[in-house]
C-alpha cells in the first residue's frame, strides 16, 4: 500500500501503474483506494492498494523495482510516496512443542519463515544453539489460501522435532560453556544403553559444536572422545536408525 496527498485522483495513479512490468515479470494488476482507514483521517493522506501478481514471490530486487517505480510517480504527479510493503503470503509464526513431563524449561519452538502461498516451509528440528542444517529431522508445514481471501498457515507436521525430555537435555548442553557442555554429554552418554536414535543424533549435533575448541586442550579432547566412545557403544540397531535419519 501507500500513501499520496488526497487532492491527486485515483484514476490518474491507476492509469500511470495498472499493467506496469517491473522485475521477474511482476505485473501491477490494480490500484485501489482503501475504505475505512480510521488512522488517516485526521492527515491530508490518501491510502492506496496496488496489488502485483509474480510467480517469483518477495524479492529484493522486486522491492527495488516497486520503489523505483513509485518515485516516478512522486515525480509526475508531484506528491509525496510513503510505502508499506505487505507481503501476500503466510507470515513468520512460532509453533510450541511442550515437553512430555510438562517441564516448560523443555519446550520446544518451531519458527516457521515467511512462505509463499503454495509452498511448504521445511524447518530444521532446532537443538539448542546446535540446530542441524542435515538429515531428516525436519519440521514442515504448508502455506495454503489464496490471493481473493489471503493466506492461511495449514497445521504443522513437527512429529519429528517432538523429542523426549532426555534428548531436549542434551539439546540444551550446547548454551553451556565447552568445558561444562563436555563434561555434561559426557556423563549423559556414559549410560549408552538409555539411548535411543534422536538422542544419538542431539548427542552428536552438541558434541560437534565443540569441534574447533578442543584442539590444544588435552582435558576437553580426552572428554570429547569419551563421548564418542560412549555413542560409539550404543547398540547396532540404534546407530542404524540414528544414521538413516540423519548424517550421523
Amino acid at each position: 500500500s501507500l500513501y499520496t496527498e488526497k487532492d491527486q485522483p485515483i484514476s490518474r495513479i491507476n492509469g500511470l501503474l495498472t499493467g506496469t512490468i517491473l522485475a521477474n515479470g511482476a505485473k501491477v494488476l490494480s490500484v485501489v483506494e482503501l475504505q475505512n482507514q480510521q488512522s488517516n483521517e485526521d492527515n491530508n493522506m490518501l491510502p492506496i492498494l496496488v496489488t502485483l501478481v509474480t510467480e517469483e514471490g518477495e524479492s529484493n530486487e522486486l522491492l527495488q523495482m516497486v520503489r523505483a517505480e513509485m518515485k516516478k510517480i512522486e515525480e509526475q504527479l508531484n506528491v509525496a510516496i510513503s510505502l508499506d510493503i505487505w507481503f501476500d503470503g503466510c507470515y513468520s509464526n512460532i509453533t510450541k512443542i511442550p515437553s512430555h513431563s510438562g517441564n516448560p524449561n523443555l519446550t520446544i519452538l518451531i519458527e516457521w519463515p515467511k512462505t509463499n502461498i503454495g509452498e511448504r516451509a521445511e524447518v530444521n528440528c532446532p537443538c539448542g544453539n546446535a540446530t542441524s542444517d542435515e538429515g531428516s529431522l525436519i519440521a514442515t508445514r504448508y502455506c495454503g489460501g489464496n490471493f481473493d481471501d489471503g493466506s492461511k498457515w495449514e497445521n504443522p507436521n513437527v512429529a519429528a522435532c517432538n523429542f523426549s525430555d532426555l534428548a531436549r537435555e542434551i539439546c540444551q548442553l550446547a548454551e553451556l560453556a565447552t568445558k561444562e557442555r563436555v563434561q555434561q554429554l559426557d556423563e549423559i552418554t556414559e549410560n549408552s544403553e538409555n539411548l535411543e536414535s534422536t538422542e544419538v543424533i542431539v548427542s552428536v549435533t552438541v558434541l560437534l559444536t565443540a569441534t574447533e575448541e578442543v584442539s590444544g586442550n588435552q582435558s576437553l579432547t580426552d572428554g570429547f572422545l569419551n563421548v564418542a566412545d560412549n555413542i560409539l557403544s550404543v547398540n547396532e540397531e540404534t546407530l542404524q536408525q540414528s544414521q538413516e535419519s540423519s548424517n550421523t
